[in-house]
């Protein structure tokens, strides 16, 4: 829209100057009217480049997309606490994001994936933008690390029995 505006702007600065040039016998207008084209498209270069920068160098969204984001995660009951979300514009309408979640104990592999694509459909049901959407769950690699010590607790238990005997 704002390109189409410079262009009509242009070309009414072109048929003005070309009008003048020919009515008044004198070619300066015309190149004045050139001068002009010039300027508005110098404007408009400096003006697309200064909106386009932050899509350039990967601008994050708005602290209030973020806040709602994050606040859309913790209202989800089989998550526990969520760090700060991640993200990156890669368009003017499509957004990545990324966030750690950690999900409540007792939970099964079931109901954890049932939370991250519940998760998922609220997000981009909320912001349309969003269009990627990496979660990485840190309490299923807690739980992990949980059973490992268990496990090993269980099997030095065993061995010192063993000893014992």
């Amino acid at each position: 829209m704002f390109e189409d505006s410079a262009a009509l702007l242009g070309l009414v600065a072109a048929l003005i100057g070309i009008f003048l040039a020919h009515r008044l016998q004198n070619p300066y207008f015309d190149g004045g009217a050139s001068i002009v084209i010039g300027l508005i498209l110098c404007a408009v270069a400096f003006l697309i480049g200064y909106e386009s920068k932050g899509l350039l160098v990967g601008e994050g969204a708005d602290p209030q997309t973020l806040r709602s984001v994050k606040a859309l995660a913790e209202a989800d009951p089989a998550i526990k606490s969520v760090d700060r979300p991640l993200t990156m514009h890669f368009g003017p309408h499509t957004v990545l994001l990324t966030m750690n979640v950690e999900f409540r104990s007792g939970l099964s592999g079931t109901e954890r994936d049932s939370a991250v694509q519940r998760l998922e459909k609220t997000i981009r049901d909320r912001h349309k933008d969003i269009k990627h959407i990496f979660i990485e769950a840190s309490g299923l690699t807690q739980s992990a690390a949980e059973k490992s010590r268990s496990q090993n607790e269980k099997s030095q238990a065993g061995a010192a029995q063993q000893v014992a005997k």
